[in-house]
């Protein structure tokens, strides 16, 4: 055999080079571009899509209506039905943007705007007539007797001028009034509880629309809609250092840690603000995210990899709360029980939240009808393309309850 000839030996020195760049450096190369990409740098493209999402995702209204509000009232078991889905599309900005470059930080307040998707709501319109529990009247209550129970007597009083229409723990209204255009608290009248409740209301205010100084209206997510929150979120914006650091929660409204729950681990703020992920995902990173709305970082299990819409992804599933989480227990001597959280220090109002239909808290079905847990339907459930760290499908479900009459409603 003869030696090799100059094109030869230039053959093989280009397939090398083949072998080598297909093999060690474009994986390298791509992998840097990629998490290049997902930073949080102000001029880049990814910042602009974080910050304002070009697209809207899909939200979703459960309500539920109480069928026997009459027997309720005497104390029988409620019976309720679901009503929904009320369909929206969901735009989750972030505004008032703060960069910290040697922290290689963004600070930043969500705002989230809800648009009906008619089409989607269809056969309902939102002028359903529904009954349910009266949650600013049993609010009021509640918090009273936790927090001052000297001034039950007084609040009692008030109760028929704020809510001269009322005449039970249930209120009736249509949907859109419940969910978002809101039902009446009177301040006229000049009786002294009147007067003296409505001068607490006045102080606390933020969450309530206000007609005028004497005439508020109170609904589930009308003063959300379209409005700045004033949380502040500080995370990471993996530019100057660890990319796979990009969104990661350092601070809430300037804490490096709650002061809500009664544990220090429990307290800990960690993880993403729940809208960006790490690229790079194995079945063994942390996808931890925290949210204020109920004051603590979740972190989702893996399930396994499968298919979604054609492309290869992993699942995992969340509950609100571990049974292994004992510090998420504010009153020791009496904890909820299974997969409940109690949201009262988070939130200012006597809200309890559970899984829809208290799927993993079937220990609550007992004390009504009409539920009927069900895993697909009514777990949180998330698919993560692993590469390029894109949440394809997120299911947020969440139930809140008054902590007098069970259920109230369903994100």
């Amino acid at each position: 055999m003869g030696a090799p000839t100059p094109l030869t030996v230039i053959g093989i020195i280009f397939l090398l080079f083949g072998v080598f760049v297909g093999w060690f450096a474009f994986p390298k190369m791509l992998h840097k571009k990629i998490l290049e990409s997902k930073s949080l740098n102000p001029r880049s493209t990814m910042r602009q899509m974080w910050s304002h999402p070009p697209i809207s995702a899909d939200f979703k209204i459960y309500l539920f209506n109480v069928t026997n509000p009459e027997e309720a009232q005497k104390g029988e078991k409620v019976i309720l039905k679901e009503v929904g889905p009320y369909v929206y599309h969901e735009w989750k900005e972030k505004e008032n943007l703060i960069d910290d470059i040697n922290e290689d930080t963004v600070e930043f307040s969500f705002k989230n705007t809800f648009v009906l998707d008619e089409m989607s709501t269809l056969p309902l319109t939102g002028d359903e007539i529904l009954i349910m529990p009266h949650l600013a009247m049993i609010g009021m209550v509640t918090m009273t007797k936790m927090i001052k129970p000297a001034a039950i007597g007084l609040v009692n009083k008030a109760i028929p001028y704020l809510y001269p229409d009322q005449t039970s723990a249930f209120m009736m209204g249509t949907a859109n009034d419940i969910m978002w255009n809101g039902l009446d608290i009177n301040c006229t009248s000049g009786e002294f509880a009147a007067v003296a409740i409505c001068s607490q209301i006045r102080q606390n205010s933020a969450s309530l629309h206000k007609i005028s100084k004497d005439h508020f209206k109170f609904s589930l997510f009308g003063v959300k809609n379209g409005t700045i929150e004033n949380n502040r979120y500080t995370v990471k914006r993996g530019y100057k250092m660890s990319p796979l650091e990009v969104g990661q929660v350092v601070r809430f409204n300037d804490k490096h840690k709650m002061d809500v729950w009664p544990g220090e681990e429990c307290n800990r703020i960690y993880g993403t603000d729940t809208t960006i992920f790490q690229p790079f995902i194995t079945p063994d990173t942390n996808l931890a995210s925290f949210s204020g709305d109920i004051c603590r970082s979740l972190t989702p299990d893996y399930l396994h990899e499968t298919k979604y819409n054609g492309l290869n992804v992993f699942e995992y599933s969340a509950v609100l709360v571990k049974p292994e989480e004992k510090c998420f227990c504010l009153n020791q001597k009496k904890c909820l029980k299974q997969g409940a959280l109690d949201l009262t220090n988070c939130s200012g109002a006597p809200i309890i939240a559970t899984l829809p239909h208290f799927y993993k808290s079937e220990e609550y079905l007992n004390n009504v009808d009409g539920l009927s847990p069900e895993v697909e339907k009514h777990r949180i459930q998330m698919y993560f393309e692993p590469v390029s760290k894109c949440y394809l499908h997120y299911i947020h479900m969440a139930q809140n309850l008054s902590s007098s009459c069970n259920i109230i409603y369903i994100l």
